[in-house]
């Protein structure tokens, strides 16, 4: 895979920050599909987005906003400023959203959409933070410009690093499933996985998206009549019955520390899933293809793992992928 990125920036503000995503992810061969300032210029079909001010062209205006769809125009998300640190982010698998009455101040809809970030309607929307507070974390955008084998998923993540501490404020990161882990009937074989927690995730064990900031989401039967969007727990693994220790927990877990063949960690495959005690539609999704989870929690950033071929970065309890012979700033 190709990676493409913008690593360790120090933007002064959310909307240059997400103005990196943007151009990140169109070098890797997503398509802006409709875009609009926040004031009045709008593409109903492309990109007006030039920048990450508060001006024409600028993604700083309260609901500017740009809709990107992935090369196999399948995903398609829209991405909408209501501050700097606060947005409202919409995931449709339709590869498009056509609908509704999309401006420059509007973003269009689909009928599978699902928001991921914020509230309100697409004509009066509302945001979440997202974001940490400006001008006070490193910015990092990875993408991926292969399709995955199996699933098709164009992998990307960008997220927020605390300067100086290197604390994983913000994450957002779009997986699909590894090749053979998932059901042959899911035909939406994806996650996405955000956290916005000032202070980091933790992971706790199976019931991990009990931290209301820290969870995967994905579809479950998506095309069937029994198709709805839900959180899938992102599972720790435990170490024995009764023992409260859970690999990949940065706060108390356990340490396989380096592998025995190699003085390179081993990232563990990170599953997903949802237990019956998270009510309806229990079962595996499956292992993420591209996001691991941590297990030598020794380590946190900016350390990386298998630096020179294939490398992750240690990223708050996972390991995104991360551009090879590129190090980690505070």
């Amino acid at each position: 895979m190709a990676k493409f990125h913008t690593v360790n920036q120090l933007p002064l503000t959310g909307p240059l920050a997400m103005f990196s995503v943007k151009t990140t992810l169109v070098a890797a061969g997503w398509t802006v599909t409709k875009s609009g300032d926040g004031l009045a210029l709008y593409s109903a079909s492309g990109d007006i987005i030039t920048g990450g001010g508060a001006v024409a062209g600028g993604l700083g205006t309260t609901r500017a906003y740009f809709t990107v769809t992935d090369a196999a125009t399948k995903v398609c998300l829209s991405f909408q400023t209501i501050s700097n640190t606060t947005y409202r982010v919409k995931y449709s698998e339709t590869g498009v959203m056509a609908g509704g009455s999309p401006n420059s101040t509007t973003v269009g809809s689909a009928t599978d959409e699902q928001v991921l970030y914020g509230a309100g309607t697409d004509a009066s929307p509302a945001g979440t933070q997202m974001l940490h507070t400006d001008n006070l974390y490193r910015f990092h955008v990875v993408a991926n410009s292969t399709a995955q084998a199996g699933s098709g998923t164009y992998p990307f993540w960008f997220g927020g690093s605390v300067n100086a501490t290197g604390v994983a404020a913000s994450f957002f990161g779009l997986d699909g499933m590894a090749n053979g882990t998932y059901n042959t009937l899911d035909v939406a074989p994806r996650a996405i996985i955000t956290w916005y927690v000032a202070t980091g995730p933790v992971i706790t064990g199976w019931g991990l998206n009990s931290d209301a900031g820290f969870y995967a989401r994905a579809w479950i039967a998506y095309g069937l009549s029994t198709a709805a969007f839900r959180r899938v727990a992102m599972s720790a693994y435990s170490l024995g019955a009764g023992s409260g220790s859970y690999l990949g927990n940065p706060s108390g877990g356990e340490n396989m520390s380096t592998g025995p063949y190699a003085t390179e960690d081993q990232p563990l495959p990170l599953l997903l899933g949802r237990n019956v005690t998270q009510g309806a539609q229990p079962g595996l999704k499956g292992f993420c293809a591209d996001i691991k989870l941590v297990t030598n929690t020794a380590r946190s950033y900016p350390a990386t793992v298998l630096n020179a071929t294939n490398a992750y970065v240690y990223f708050g309890a996972l390991l995104p992928s991360w551009p090879e012979a590129v190090s980690p700033s505070l």
